[in-house]
């Protein structure tokens, strides 16, 4: 994903206009509100939500004593699914 290709870019900036996508903030505006009331962000994009599942991912795997509790109540799939998204092209909401 670091090589440039036209074409990629293309198809994914026709995507990332896509009502969809756009949509993704609103759809999960509840995860976002929650996020944002244990962490102190601003979530208003995909690439915070990006951000905290990769700091979480590396506390469960070096030190899971730095993951806060509230961080049990995160449906841990959709924090995946939607950090994916964010890292499919240098996180397109930054």
């Amino acid at each position: 994903m670091k090589k440039d290709c036209p074409k990629y870019d293309k198809l994914y900036d026709e995507i990332a206009s896509s009502d969809y996508f756009k949509n993704i903030p609103l759809e999960n505006k509840d995860l976002f509100d929650y996020i944002a009331k244990h962490t102190g962000w601003n979530v208003t994009t995909l690439s915070n939500v990006g951000t905290l599942q990769d700091v979480f991912y590396v506390y469960r795997n070096h030190n899971v004593s730095y993951v806060p509790a509230w961080a049990d109540d995160l449906d841990q799939q959709k924090l995946n699914y939607l950090a994916g998204i964010d890292f499919k092209k240098g996180n397109i909401y930054r």
